[in-house]
């Protein structure tokens, strides 16, 4: 296909993404994953460099599979995320999206880049914050 046509197709995809999560729509956002989806989100190596092995680094998200996303949502439902209650309202964001030419990712896949921010507001505590 066509770059521009992929990364918009991809730039898609993330807004779908985005407003599921917003709008707590579990199985919205679930489905937009492949039984061998990895969800990995790298965190901070030091001031310049991300993580880049998520196997030996911590990592702010790390799932290997659907299955582990589903149990995320599970335990979502169920309320058995302590971090998670009460359940967080979030805007999530993506810009800058960058698809990397080529196949490095291997058959049939495709690098995305992205920035994204995440704005969050804890009820609780009446407290706001963005991640980046």
């Amino acid at each position: 296909m066509n770059q521009a046509v992929d990364t918009a197709r991809a730039a898609e995809l993330l807004a779908a993404e985005a407003l599921a999560l917003d709008m707590r729509r579990w199985d919205d956002w679930l489905a937009l994953y492949t039984p061998d989806a990895v969800f990995w989100m790298p965190s901070w190596k030091n001031e310049d460099d991300l993580v880049d092995d998520p196997e030996s680094e911590m990592s702010l998200f790390y799932y290997t599979s659907r299955a582990d996303l589903e149990d995320r949502v599970w335990r979502l439902r169920q309320q058995r995320s302590a971090a998670s209650r009460p359940l967080l309202r979030t805007v999530h964001g993506a810009s800058n999206l960058v698809l990397l030419p080529g196949d490095g990712a291997g058959p049939g896949r495709r690098e995305l880049r992205a920035a994204w921010t995440c704005h969050v507001f804890h009820p609780k505590r009446n407290t706001a914050n963005v991640f980046f």
